[in-house]
């Protein structure tokens, strides 16, 4: 992600009719699909480049600018609270952005999960109340836990107590170990080894009206016609 977030979205080729279409809009479109993919893989605060931090929610150029001079100049950030210090960034972004920033080694646990600071006293009262240890966490504990129960204790709700209880059985998760990817097969090296009747898995390259171009694996994309594509077991697609 820190790679593909500096290619221009728009390079990346999304059929015949791109340029046929209002280019602020798709342009719009695109940005929008990259800001929520960022902000929901979250970002490692003191690795992250300034083009994959501009897209964090509530940082704008001027933020991510003084963010990245603070950081040079400090070495690291030690914990999250430590955003607050750096020039123009003030409370009110620091609640939009600081949920999406994690700190891997950071004195505070919650600062490497995507638990947010508004939410460390109600972490804290169920990490209390279920007796865990931050250092040597019991997932069958938390995965037991009364979730209706705590929420009712404490005085919450039961969504920030689920997105507590899974942010301590799996502090590090990340959605996209959730996606399953396409297979390709290794003996599959050019054209020629292609048989009738196989069955591949790839992914869609480019879309036309006469099919779509699909990577398997080999150097060119292969094309399914939209002859042989089926929309139903019995019918054939009309459109990609």
């Amino acid at each position: 992600l820190n790679e593909l977030i500096k290619i221009d979205p728009k390079s990346i080729g999304v059929g015949q009719y791109q340029y046929d279409v209002n280019q602020k809009e798709l342009s719009q479109a695109l940005e929008f699909k990259v800001d929520k993919a960022v902000n929901l893989v979250g970002v490692d605060l003191n690795t992250a480049s300034a083009e994959i931090l501009k897209f964090v929610s509530g940082l704008n150029n001027k933020h991510v600018q003084n963010i990245i001079e603070y950081r040079s100049k400090i070495g690291k950030f030690r914990n999250r609270e430590e955003l607050l210090k750096v020039k123009s960034l003030g409370e009110n972004t620091y609640e939009q952005a600081v949920g999406f920033l994690r700190i891997h080694d950071s004195n505070n646990f919650f600062d490497r999960t995507s638990i947010h600071p508004e939410s460390y006293e109600l972490a804290n009262k169920i990490v209390d109340k279920l007796g865990i240890d931050l250092e040597n966490i019991n997932t069958e504990v938390l995965k037991n836990a009364d979730i209706k129960s705590l929420a009712a204790e404490f005085n919450s709700n039961e969504y920030d107590v689920k997105l507590i209880i899974d942010s301590l059985i799996n502090p590090t998760k990340d959605i996209r170990d959730e996606k399953e990817g396409y297979k390709l097969k290794k003996d599959i090296l050019n054209l020629k080894d292609l048989k009738v009747g196989m069955i591949l898995e790839g992914s869609v390259q480019n879309i036309t009206d006469f099919g779509i171009f699909v990577y398997i694996g080999i150097k060119q994309a292969v094309l399914i016609h939209i002859s042989k594509m089926k929309k139903t077991p019995t019918h054939y697609a009309a459109h990609p």
